[in-house]
């Protein structure tokens, strides 16, 4: 539960425990947290923070994890079913490989 923050307490915490301290505090609260769920909440919990991380991804960023991190194929079987690429998109992919490797690309 968060408590309303008041201007006059904002650096109270900072009186009672040292950023170190915090950072190990929170670190323990979240092992115990962790210690005593079934795997599956534990799994619906770890599925929602990353969906959460990436809100603020948009698609090309994703793309661009997905591709440094898997492959072509795993970022296939991601997208929508009903996605198609556009045009543009297209245009976009081909630019990007011609700069990531220049000298290959010219004939």
């Amino acid at each position: 539960m968060l408590t309303k923050s008041y201007p006059l307490f904002a650096n109270l915490t900072q009186l009672i425990m040292t950023p170190d301290q915090l950072k190990e505090f929170r670190a323990n609260y979240a092992d115990y947290i962790c210690e005593g769920l079934p795997y599956e909440d534990l799994y619906q919990i770890a599925v929602e923070c990353l969906i959460d991380s990436y809100e603020k991804y948009d698609y090309v960023d994703i793309k661009e994890e997905i591709l440094d991190l898997y492959d072509e194929d795993v970022l296939k079987q991601l997208l929508p079913k009903n996605y198609k690429q556009s045009s543009q998109e297209s245009l976009y992919d081909e630019v990007v490989k011609y700069y990531s490797d220049p000298v290959s690309n010219i004939k």
